[in-house]
């Protein structure tokens, strides 16, 4: 699987980023908030770090859970089968936050292991998941994010616009 790591791995987070900007978009298009445009808008190509542009669906800063609830939220009345799992968050927590490593007896197997912070005072922590980051494994949640991106796309086409 090692060989492969890379190339599953850039699939996965490609689908994750832009299942998150398709969120942004939908729910900027319910706000009936059109993204600004230059001239009395920023140009977001030309923007550079100290850059300060105003607060809307796509540029604050809620999480990937809480788009996904507040687009399940919108799209649950007009049609819940459009509904996007939470378990995205979850692999997207466990790619950010986890550990990757591999068994000496085999390196082409790789685990990613991701632990909870640990409480004030204690000197262990709790393992909150552990996957097998197998072909398998990969193609089930690269799978996983393209139907969620789906989802939006199409409650984009049908619901906000």
């Amino acid at each position: 699987m090692a060989e492969n790591h890379a190339l599953y791995l850039g699939k996965l987070l490609g689908n994750l980023q832009s299942l998150e900007s398709l969120l942004r978009l939908y729910l900027l298009a319910c706000a009936r908030q059109p993204l600004p445009q230059p001239p009395s808008g920023p140009d977001y190509w030309e923007l550079t770090p100290g850059d300060r542009v105003p607060v809307d669906a796509f540029t604050d800063y809620r999480t990937l859970g809480q788009l996904i609830s507040a687009f399940n939220a919108s799209v649950s009345h007009s049609d819940p089968t459009l509904t996007v799992p939470q378990a995205v968050v979850l692999i997207r927590d466990l790619l950010a936050h986890g550990r990757v490593s591999a068994k000496a007896a085999d390196p082409t197997l790789l685990k990613i292991i991701k632990f909870n912070a640990p409480p004030k005072g204690f000197g262990e922590v709790t393992v909150a998941a552990v996957a097998l980051m197998s072909e398998e494994w990969f193609t089930s949640h690269i799978e996983m994010t393209r139907i969620a991106i789906e989802h939006v796309q199409s409650a984009y086409t049908t619901l906000a616009t």
